[in-house]
């Protein structure tokens, strides 16, 4: 079967992105907030301090990067987003926390403590104990736009998972 063309193919929702931008705004007002923020250190041959911003950003462009940082007086927040949370999501929190203090955009920021947070639509026992043990503070919040997208989803994707025994 052909793949459908670019006009034919359905468009990519942003839901996630809104949902991350819309936890940011309703409980970090007036903080600065970055999205898609790169995160690590810039591999180049060329020392980073004599880098343009622009050429930082495009040198810099295939790190990997959180949803959202806030930085606070006292802390910085790396923030991941997802409708339904997965236990992946534990992992990839905990590297981006270890990339924070080599990430040069953030090195103004470097005495401040780091800590995560995952924000989640759907609540999943046996993610919240293990983002307990991580140090991760896992946060179930929906939004209008966050449950349409949800009913618009297979009966089976939109309950919560079960714990297995696990907790």
């Amino acid at each position: 079967m052909p793949q459908p063309r670019g006009d034919q193919r359905k468009k990519r929702e942003e839901v996630e992105r809104q949902y991350v931008a819309a936890y940011v705004a309703t409980f970090y007002p007036g903080e600065r907030a970055m999205f898609d923020f790169r995160l690590g250190a810039v591999e180049t041959e060329l020392p980073v301090e004599e880098l343009a911003e622009e050429e930082l950003r495009i040198i810099g462009a295939t790190r990997r990067f959180a949803d959202a940082i806030v930085v606070r007086s006292t802390e910085v927040i790396v923030i991941e987003g997802a409708i339904r949370p997965d236990l992946g999501k534990v992992s990839i929190l905990s590297g981006y926390m270890r990339l924070v203090p080599v990430t040069p955009e953030l090195a103004p920021f470097r005495d401040l403590s780091v800590r995560a947070e995952l924000v989640g639509c759907i609540y999943d026992p046996v993610l919240d104990q293990v983002c307990r043990e991580w140090g991760i503070k896992l946060v179930t919040w929906v939004t209008a736009e966050a449950i349409a997208y949800l009913q618009r989803l297979a009966i089976a994707m939109r309950r919560p998972p079960k714990s297995g025994g696990f907790v």
